[in-house]
């Protein structure tokens, strides 16, 4: 899905197998913000009795509640023109270079950085897997395009060029699917052995953790997914954490992460939520925050995991142009 709402609420867990701590229901305390062509973070707007950039006022006043602060900037797909890695901002197809992105992501954590009512927050500067059209078929991993190990190695490598703030954690995150439901990119899928491939290069590159804050892939498509592949870029890679959507009711989302867990073990550090801004469900809209909480814990009660509270961070949907 192109466009959402994230809601992260955070589970605490002794040991992630089974014992967890009991919290209560979470509340909407930080944001997610989708970056678009149409609004660029390096516009300038009013400031006091002059300008800034975008990206800083929007850092500066960046929501982000206690304890769990996490902010996830979000730039699109990857691409590369001409020899030069960069972005693709989601709501278009016009390319912007990771000198762009990497100028946004400073700006912002500076902003956020300098409002002195902030606490350190995770900011995770984040991609997705909607990388078409690069070859990628499960069947033959050898063969797919070696676009994914590139894109992972540079997304890592924009981490590390970043600037610290002491206010600032900074983290990857990438909206990982398989994107089988999406018209615009036909019959190409976004496969397991190319993924993967991105994590490869991505830990070849820093050692900073990455959000997975997409759909269970597996549950989208069997054919190009194993059920491990999609365990692996959640949490079985060194660096990986997942904030699975939970977007509907249905098998497909919140059961099927369960499943995930009783055959791999894991933990879940949040879900995704639109919040019921779009009508994906069938007939009716996506579930609410509190919904999708619910739809997540009570599988895992279900499921004979008792005490699964997902505490902490909601992520709330930036509107662009407001």
């Amino acid at each position: 899905m192109l466009f959402r709402m994230l809601v992260v609420c955070q589970v605490v867990e002794q040991q992630f197998e089974i014992r967890e701590k009991v919290r209560h229901i979470c509340e909407p305390k930080s944001r997610f913000y989708l970056l678009t062509q149409q609004h660029d973070w390096l516009n300038q707007v009013p400031w006091g009795n002059g300008t800034i950039w975008k990206a800083y006022r929007k850092g500066f006043h960046a929501l982000a509640g206690a304890p769990f602060r996490r902010i996830l900037l979000h730039f699109g797909r990857q691409l590369n023109q001409s020899g030069n890695w960069g972005v693709v901002p989601i709501d278009g197809n016009i390319y912007k270079s990771n000198d762009w992105a990497r100028t946004v992501a400073n700006v912002f954590m500076q902003g956020y950085n300098d409002n002195p009512a902030h606490q350190v927050a995770e900011i995770a500067i984040s991609t997705s897997t909607s990388n078409y059209p690069w070859t990628c078929e499960n069947s033959a991993p050898n063969n797919v395009s070696t676009n994914w190990y590139l894109s992972g190695y540079s997304w890592g490598g924009l981490l590390n060029s970043l600037n610290s703030y002491p206010r600032v954690i900074i983290r990857g995150g990438n909206d990982v699917e398989s994107w089988t439901d999406e018209p615009i990119f036909g019959n190409w899928e976004a496969c397991g052995a190319g993924v993967l491939r991105w994590y490869d290069g991505y830990e070849a590159a820093t050692t900073k953790r990455i959000f997975d804050f997409g759909n269970n892939p597996y549950a989208e498509d069997n054919v190009q997914w194993t059920e491990r592949q999609a365990w692996l870029v959640a949490f079985g890679r060194t660096p990986a954490r997942v904030y699975p959507q939970i977007y509907c009711n249905g098998s497909s989302w919140a059961p099927s992460w369960v499943t995930m867990r009783t055959h791999f073990g894991m933990r879940f550090d949040g879900v995704t939520s639109e919040n019921g801004q779009s009508q994906i469900c069938g007939s009716n809209y996506s579930l609410s925050w509190q919904a999708s909480w619910n739809a997540l814990n009570s599988a895992l009660v279900n499921a004979g995991y008792t005490s699964n509270t997902l505490l902490g961070n909601a992520i709330e949907f930036y509107v662009p142009g407001r």
